[in-house]
């Protein structure tokens, strides 16, 4: 079971689909259909809607990337430290790794 992406088949009506993983922005989620980055919009924070919808037999994928270059978070001496500062931080990170799982277990595995 991935940790952050999931995968439909398109079927030519439809044009929501779940996002059944956490994630931390909107901005961190990829989405492709037949492998090529697709436009969608927002219904909700757990939908994504692709339009028009895309063709029968088309894989979409929606896929959480969480940056890895930059921290979301940057603690400062004498400064407040909040539960939502330490949340963040610690779920860029926890976030990062599953992704990597998602990635080595799919390099790995045979798919049928």
């Amino acid at each position: 079971m991935a940790l952050s992406y999931v995968q439909y088949e398109g079927d030519g009506t439809q044009e929501t689909f779940a996002i059944p993983f956490p994630y931390l922005d909107k901005s961190h989620i990829e989405v492709r259909v037949n492998l090529d980055v697709t436009p969608y919009t927002w219904d909700d924070p757990n939908t994504i809607r692709i339009s028009p919808a895309p063709p029968p037999g088309a894989v979409i994928e929606a896929r959480r990337i969480t940056p890895r270059e930059t921290r979301m978070v940057d603690f400062v001496d004498g400064s407040v430290l909040t539960e939502s500062d330490l949340d963040i931080a610690n779920l860029q990170t926890f976030y990062i790794v599953q992704e990597a799982i998602d990635i080595a277990g799919g390099t790995l595995e045979l798919k049928s």
